[in-house]
């Protein structure tokens, strides 16, 4: 993959904590450079590939989605997400126990002949 997000960069690495944010820092500049704006915005390209030139490129154009600001309320704010993402349950869960009945499956009695 020629184009980089910064989240898919980080998403796809494994988590090590020898790939720190701070080596990333250091060895993007290195593989690629860096688009601030444009249909790649904040994204990082290979060095030799030109996304302006290559039409496969189109398919990791970054959408910005925006709200109108009235809007602004109903969007959980970053400290909030942690309960959007992760609900709390209401009542523990109780454990399942496995279905009983006997061997011969699917049922629904009737004449057997």
């Amino acid at each position: 993959r020629p184009i980089w997000s910064r989240g898919a960069l980080k998403a796809s690495l494994p988590a090590d904590p020898l790939r720190s944010e701070d080596k990333l820092r250091f060895l993007l500049p290195q593989l690629g450079y860096y688009f601030s704006s444009g249909p790649w915005r904040n994204c990082w390209i290979a060095y030799g590939y030109d996304p302006r030139h290559t039409p496969d490129a189109r398919l990791f154009q970054v959408l910005d989605l925006r709200l109108p600001t009235e809007l602004d309320s109903l969007v959980p704010r970053k400290s909030e997400k942690a309960d959007v993402a992760f609900p709390r349950r209401l009542r523990p869960l109780a454990p399942q126990k496995p279905p009983q009945g006997g061997a011969g499956g699917g049922g629904g009695g009737g004449s057997g002949g």
